[in-house]
């Protein structure tokens, strides 16, 4: 974890709203996996489609939050990075819950995606955490 954070820190020493630009795209990432090819593969993954367009609703309003960061973030840019920080550490917290809900539903394939996506998001909402905490 520590590598990740020393590499997230070199990319962001020039303009530090390259990190939301970094968390928005994996945000999109998880858009479209959620909400056009696992809604496509439900009957291998068997999440429902209503908890997957929820999911993936989700990572839509990161984007927003995310590219409006970078717009006004300024000097401030250490705080709203924790706030997507918490935000994504949430959605971590809410996907497993939306899996356990449908766990009868839920094949082995999508708790593999769940559980990679959770590990992905979770490690990177960690790093960002840090780093706004760092000065």
């Amino acid at each position: 974890m520590r590598h990740i954070i020393t590499l997230l820190r070199r990319i962001i020493a020039d303009d530090p709203r390259r990190i939301f630009l970094i968390d928005a795209a994996g945000a999109m990432v998880s858009a479209l996996l959620l909400g056009v090819v696992l809604v496509r593969w439900q009957s291998v993954v068997g999440i429902p489609h209503q908890a997957l367009y929820l999911l993936a609703a989700m990572p839509c309003c990161f984007v927003l939050y995310d590219l409006l960061s970078c717009v006004i973030a300024g000097d401030q840019w250490r705080r709203y990075l924790r706030g997507i920080a918490v935000v994504n550490m949430g959605y971590c917290v809410f996907s497993l819950g939306m899996a356990a809900y449908h766990a009868d539903q839920v094949l082995v394939l999508g708790w593999i995606y769940i559980v990679i996506e959770i590990f992905i998001v979770g490690g990177l909402a960690f790093a960002e955490y840090q780093i706004s905490l760092s000065r």
